[in-house]
């Protein structure tokens, strides 16, 4: 083959032209974390604009301000509050395992009697947030979910919906609706896809366990998120929606972040990268807010990263163990988290489940660890759920001496303090539990108490999660 000869100066032109092209894509900073901080007088709205005021087209970076779902539940005491992120998160599990194909018998190690039926939604849990959808915008709230690969809201004409109609999304209201045609790439790669009745249509409908579902149109939209708008957002606009959910009638619907082609983080990557991070602060401490970033930005170089090992619609990590203050637990070994070659088993991390679930060998070990541990504290009574419980003399988890409590990922050390480790579950005789339990599935879940505090960072152009306890703020 000829070997083809470039003069110095065109090489010199070239390189110019290919510097001068870079510098074009040079971006300035944003703020700092700080800066999507809400002011308690302001409205959701307002504090959407205020976070994005500094963003524009060219942006690398989308924040948004969270809600935990708690907070919509008012007037409920912390027992009630504790029945009910008890009966979601067996209703989560039973979710999960049911769609990684490990649904057993049993999930929780106690009795706790959960009427799926009428259970509350399975992805009803977690952490929502405001978004708008339309030409002229529909603020309502969502709830985010690291579990669902589609985005999701109702919409009018309702046959069954539970929000108030005012809330309710009306697509024939909005010049920038497009609904997909069932033949259409966007709705052959949508989970349950099909045309809708006799039409061209493209239809979605989500099955979940007890008979919850949602199903209508699966069309695209302009979503707005304060002043940064993104056209085209595909998303299920949900005509008839079941299950028992009138805890939560300001929300709308949900926002899918699974790893799949379908979920929001995947439509924007090329607006914002492939990447996203939260930062769920304490719900028990009213001054602290919680937040979502898409986008790179705020993650410091002290963060850590462990693998993604599995592709699906979870994000399934590797994790090795636990230590008790600085003591490995030697009852738990790296093969009780593997994935077997049937897929069954390992660990995902979830946004929506409160509680950490450790196959049942696992969490026997850990917790009698944690006891030995912490022989000096007042024990008190448990629940048939939450079975490691103390006594406080103070009014927050500060006043406990726990020990150091680390989950070894691969490559990942992550450290857990006391509020991630003991939730008061009373309003009056300050009791706190230790906030893990265990399922008889193979498979475990990290939850969001346990994330409390540490920015998590779903890096998926590198397949990898990352854990940043220094830009939580």
């Amino acid at each position: 083959m000829e070997k083809t000869n470039f003069s110095p100066f065109l090489f010199s032109f070239l390189f110019l032209i290919f510097s001068l092209e870079l510098q074009t894509f040079v971006l300035s900073s944003l703020p700092k974390p700080s800066s999507i901080s809400p002011s308690p007088n302001n409205s959701w709205a307002t504090q959407a604009q205020n976070m994005s005021k500094l963003q524009n087209s060219t942006i690398l970076n989308l924040a948004l301000r969270l809600e935990h779902v708690d907070a919509l539940a008012s007037g409920l005491s912390s027992e009630e509050l504790l029945s009910l992120q008890l009966k979601r998160d067996a209703a989560r599990a039973t979710y999960i395992f049911a769609r990684a194909g490990q649904l057993g018998s049993s999930f929780y190690r106690g009795n706790l009697s959960l009427d799926l039926t009428n259970s509350v939604m399975p992805f009803y849990a977690g952490y929502c947030t405001l978004i708008g959808i339309g030409t002229s915008p529909r603020y309502m709230k969502v709830l985010i979910d690291t579990g669902s690969p589609v985005t999701w809201v109702q919409c009018l004409p309702c046959q069954k919906c539970y929000s108030h109609i005012d809330q309710i999304f009306d697509p024939t209201q909005s010049s920038s609706f497009r609904p997909f045609t069932c033949r259409s790439k966007v709705c052959r790669r949508l989970p349950n896809s099909k045309c809708i009745g006799r039409t061209t249509l493209c239809g979605y409908q989500l099955t979940y366990e007890g008979g919850s579902f949602t199903n209508g149109e699966y069309g695209s939209e302009t979503m707005t998120f304060g002043e940064v708008k993104i056209e085209d957002v595909a998303f299920g606009c949900g005509h008839k929606n079941g299950g028992q959910l009138s805890a939560y009638p300001e929300i709308v619907g949900l926002l899918g972040l699974s790893w799949s082609e379908s979920s929001f983080i995947s439509q924007i990557r090329d607006r914002f990268g492939y990447q996203f991070s939260y930062c769920l602060a304490d719900r028990f401490n009213s001054s602290q807010s919680s937040s979502i970033v898409f986008g790179p930005r705020w993650v410091s170089l002290k963060a850590v990263y462990t693998p993604l090992i599995y592709k699906d619609d979870f994000y399934h990590v590797k994790l090795e163990g636990f230590s008790v203050g600085g003591v490995p637990v030697p009852g738990i070994k790296s093969k009780q988290f593997k994935i077997d070659l049937w897929g069954h088993g390992g660990v995902i991390i979830d946004s929506g489940t409160t509680f950490t679930m450790l196959t049942q060998p696992a969490y026997i070990a850990l917790r009698d660890a944690f006891r030995t541990a912490t022989s000096s504290l007042k024990p008190a009574p448990g629940t048939s759920e939450l079975d490691t419980c103390y006594q406080s003399s103070g009014d927050d988890v500060s006043q406990f001496s726990v020990p150091t409590v680390v989950m070894h990922f691969k490559d990942a050390d992550v450290t857990l303090s006391a509020n991630n480790l003991l939730i008061p579950i009373n309003d009056f005789a300050k009791r706190y539990c230790f906030a893990f339990t265990g399922t008889k599935s193979k498979m475990s879940i990290i939850g969001n108490v346990q994330q409390q505090g540490i920015r998590v960072v779903y890096d998926l152009d590198q397949e990898q999660i990352g854990f940043d306890s220094g830009t939580c703020v």
